[in-house]
Protein backbone atom coordinates (compact mmCIF):
# COMPACT_ATOMS: atom_id res chain seq x y z
CA UNK A 1 0.00 0.00 0.00
CA UNK A 2 2.79 2.45 0.86
CA UNK A 3 4.52 1.68 -2.44
CA UNK A 4 1.28 2.52 -4.28
CA UNK A 5 0.96 5.82 -2.37
CA UNK A 6 4.57 6.72 -3.20
CA UNK A 7 4.00 5.91 -6.87
CA UNK A 8 0.81 7.98 -6.96
CA UNK A 9 2.54 10.88 -5.21
CA UNK A 10 5.40 10.91 -7.71
CA UNK A 11 2.95 10.66 -10.61
CA UNK A 12 0.62 13.35 -9.23
CA UNK A 13 3.34 15.77 -8.10
CA UNK A 14 2.99 18.03 -11.17
CA UNK A 15 -0.71 18.44 -10.40
CA UNK A 16 -0.20 19.71 -6.87
CA UNK A 17 -0.44 23.33 -8.09
CA UNK A 18 -4.13 22.67 -8.80
CA UNK A 19 -4.60 21.75 -5.16
CA UNK A 20 -2.53 24.69 -3.93
CA UNK A 21 -4.87 27.18 -5.61
CA UNK A 22 -7.99 25.11 -4.95
CA UNK A 23 -9.04 24.65 -8.57
CA UNK A 24 -11.69 22.11 -9.45
CA UNK A 25 -11.68 20.40 -12.80
CA UNK A 26 -14.96 19.38 -14.39
CA UNK A 27 -16.34 18.08 -17.65
CA UNK A 28 -19.31 20.10 -18.87
CA UNK A 29 -21.49 20.54 -21.92
CA UNK A 30 -21.40 24.16 -23.13
CA UNK A 31 -23.30 25.26 -26.24
CA UNK A 32 -23.77 21.63 -27.21
CA UNK A 33 -20.09 20.68 -26.94
CA UNK A 34 -18.23 18.78 -24.22
CA UNK A 35 -15.53 20.86 -22.54
CA UNK A 36 -12.94 20.37 -19.86
CA UNK A 37 -13.10 23.35 -17.50
CA UNK A 38 -11.42 24.62 -14.36
CA UNK A 39 -13.62 26.29 -11.77
CA UNK A 40 -12.19 29.50 -10.36
CA UNK A 41 -12.21 29.45 -6.54
CA UNK A 42 -13.00 33.15 -6.23
CA UNK A 43 -16.07 33.37 -8.48
CA UNK A 44 -17.17 29.80 -9.19
CA UNK A 45 -17.01 30.57 -12.91
CA UNK A 46 -15.41 28.16 -15.36
CA UNK A 47 -12.34 28.62 -17.55
CA UNK A 48 -12.48 26.57 -20.76
CA UNK A 49 -9.40 24.32 -20.91
CA UNK A 50 -10.15 23.13 -24.47
CA UNK A 51 -7.07 24.95 -25.83
CA UNK A 52 -5.01 22.73 -23.51
CA UNK A 53 -6.86 19.40 -23.82
CA UNK A 54 -10.20 18.22 -25.22
CA UNK A 55 -11.04 16.08 -22.17
CA UNK A 56 -9.87 15.05 -18.70
CA UNK A 57 -8.04 11.95 -19.91
CA UNK A 58 -6.03 13.93 -22.47
CA UNK A 59 -5.26 16.54 -19.83
CA UNK A 60 -3.93 13.93 -17.42
CA UNK A 61 -1.94 12.28 -20.21
CA UNK A 62 -0.44 15.67 -21.09
CA UNK A 63 1.41 15.68 -17.77
CA UNK A 64 3.52 18.68 -16.81
CA UNK A 65 3.21 20.32 -20.23
CA UNK A 66 -0.60 20.37 -20.04
CA UNK A 67 -0.43 21.59 -16.48
CA UNK A 68 1.88 24.46 -17.43
CA UNK A 69 -0.43 25.42 -20.32
CA UNK A 70 -3.46 25.36 -18.00
CA UNK A 71 -1.70 27.56 -15.45
CA UNK A 72 -0.65 30.00 -18.18
CA UNK A 73 -4.21 30.11 -19.54
CA UNK A 74 -5.71 30.70 -16.10
CA UNK A 75 -3.18 33.47 -15.36
CA UNK A 76 -3.95 35.26 -18.66
CA UNK A 77 -7.30 36.76 -17.58
CA UNK A 78 -9.28 34.24 -19.66
CA UNK A 79 -12.88 34.48 -20.79
CA UNK A 80 -15.06 32.77 -18.20
CA UNK A 81 -18.21 30.70 -18.54
CA UNK A 82 -21.05 30.90 -16.02
CA UNK A 83 -21.89 27.49 -14.50
CA UNK A 84 -25.61 28.15 -15.23
CA UNK A 85 -24.78 28.03 -18.96
CA UNK A 86 -23.42 24.48 -18.66
CA UNK A 87 -24.61 20.98 -17.95
CA UNK A 88 -22.33 18.94 -15.70
CA UNK A 89 -21.07 15.73 -17.33
CA UNK A 90 -19.32 12.70 -15.87
CA UNK A 91 -15.79 13.58 -14.68
CA UNK A 92 -14.25 11.41 -17.38
CA UNK A 93 -15.91 10.12 -20.55
CA UNK A 94 -16.70 6.47 -19.92
CA UNK A 95 -16.12 5.62 -23.60
CA UNK A 96 -12.45 6.51 -23.07
CA UNK A 97 -12.13 3.97 -20.25
CA UNK A 98 -11.58 0.31 -21.04
CA UNK A 99 -12.69 -1.10 -17.72
CA UNK A 100 -12.74 -0.43 -14.01
CA UNK A 101 -11.32 -2.87 -11.53
CA UNK A 102 -13.39 -2.58 -8.37
CA UNK A 103 -13.18 -3.62 -4.74
CA UNK A 104 -16.54 -4.24 -3.12
CA UNK A 105 -17.91 -4.85 0.34
CA UNK A 106 -14.83 -3.19 1.76
CA UNK A 107 -16.39 -1.49 4.74
CA UNK A 108 -18.65 -2.80 7.46
CA UNK A 109 -21.53 -0.31 7.04
CA UNK A 110 -22.01 -1.30 3.41
CA UNK A 111 -22.10 -4.99 4.31
CA UNK A 112 -24.69 -4.43 7.04
CA UNK A 113 -26.80 -2.17 4.76
CA UNK A 114 -26.93 -4.98 2.22
CA UNK A 115 -27.45 -7.70 4.84
CA UNK A 116 -24.28 -9.44 3.67
CA UNK A 117 -21.71 -11.09 5.89
CA UNK A 118 -18.42 -9.20 6.22
CA UNK A 119 -16.03 -10.91 3.79
CA UNK A 120 -12.66 -12.20 4.94
CA UNK A 121 -11.09 -11.19 1.60
CA UNK A 122 -11.91 -8.24 -0.69
CA UNK A 123 -14.56 -8.82 -3.33
CA UNK A 124 -12.97 -7.94 -6.70
CA UNK A 125 -15.08 -7.30 -9.79
CA UNK A 126 -14.98 -5.22 -12.95
CA UNK A 127 -17.22 -2.73 -14.73
CA UNK A 128 -17.20 -1.39 -18.28
CA UNK A 129 -16.60 2.29 -19.01
CA UNK A 130 -20.31 2.65 -19.82
CA UNK A 131 -20.99 2.57 -16.07
CA UNK A 132 -19.76 6.19 -15.85
CA UNK A 133 -22.65 8.64 -16.18
CA UNK A 134 -23.12 12.33 -15.49
CA UNK A 135 -25.50 14.13 -13.19
CA UNK A 136 -29.17 13.80 -14.16
CA UNK A 137 -28.59 11.23 -16.91
CA UNK A 138 -31.41 8.65 -17.04
CA UNK A 139 -30.30 5.17 -15.99
CA UNK A 140 -31.41 2.05 -17.81
CA UNK A 141 -33.07 -0.36 -15.42
CA UNK A 142 -33.34 -4.01 -16.38
CA UNK A 143 -36.80 -5.51 -15.77
CA UNK A 144 -35.29 -8.02 -13.31
CA UNK A 145 -33.77 -5.24 -11.17
CA UNK A 146 -35.90 -4.58 -8.11
CA UNK A 147 -33.78 -1.83 -6.57
CA UNK A 148 -30.95 0.29 -7.97
CA UNK A 149 -28.09 0.95 -5.58
CA UNK A 150 -26.85 4.54 -5.94
CA UNK A 151 -23.34 5.08 -4.66
CA UNK A 152 -20.56 7.60 -4.76
CA UNK A 153 -17.36 5.99 -5.91
CA UNK A 154 -13.75 7.01 -6.02
CA UNK A 155 -11.98 6.26 -9.27
CA UNK A 156 -8.25 6.47 -9.88
CA UNK A 157 -7.06 6.71 -13.48
CA UNK A 158 -3.79 4.88 -14.05
CA UNK A 159 -1.91 5.02 -17.32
Amino acid sequence: FLALLRALHSYCHPFLFLLSIMVRLASVEYKGLPKLVAQLPTTGSYVDLSPVAPNARSFLQGGEAALAQAKELMDSNPTVIAPEECRLLAPIDGSLVGKFLCIGMNYVDHCTEQNFPIPTEPLVFSKFGSCVVGTGVPLAKDVTTEKLDFEVELGVVLG
